[in-house]
């Protein structure tokens, strides 16, 4: 059984973070909706589309300019996030990912990081993205039946994440 699931870990991880997106979606607050959409629209659905209309697949001789920018990119997202979301765990997952960012900046500087490391540093942020999704959002869900609907920002939030992610105690 372990070894299906390192065998097809990219599909583990695609759907296993569809599910968990669409339940943040469905029952999480503002912070947790936020997270959500970061995640699917800038990790599965923009580099899916450069995938398929590019046809490329991850380079990892060099750095890719694209994956490198969406990398940086997501990385600011969830900074934003993190420093106006009433809990712990985006502080977690905006640290994973700007790990993931500064690797393609490593990659560059240093030429002896073979494809291999490369590939861990890239990609092995994302399954710790993923378990402080999860144990975010199951505290989430633990402390609202606990002590009902809290508020979900720390003051007032950017406009954007205000009205895209609402909280219910807002």
């Amino acid at each position: 059984m372990l070894d299906l699931i390192f065998i097809y870990r990219a599909e583990v991880q695609t759907y296993g973070a569809l599910i968990l997106c669409l339940a943040m979606l469905r029952w999480g607050g503002g912070p947790e909706r936020a997270v959500a959409l970061t995640w699917l629209i800038g990790i599965e659905a923009v580099d899916w589309v450069y995938h398929a209309i590019s046809g490329a697949n991850y380079v990892l001789e060099s750095i890719d300019p694209f994956h490198a920018a969406l990398d940086v990119a997501v990385a600011i997202a969830f900074v934003i996030i993190a420093l106006y979301a009433n809990r712990l765990y985006p502080l977690v997952i905006a640290a994973f990912q700007l790990l993931s960012a500064t690797s393609h900046l490593t990659r560059e500087l240093v030429e002896s990081i073979t494809p291999i490391a490369y590939a861990v540093m890239v990609f092995a942020p994302s399954w710790g993205i993923l378990v402080a999704m999860i144990l975010g959002f199951a505290r989430h869900l633990r402390r609202r039946k606990e002590f009902g609907d809290y508020r979900g920002w720390r003051g007032q939030p950017p406009f954007f994440l205000g009205r895209l992610c609402p909280s219910p105690a807002s």
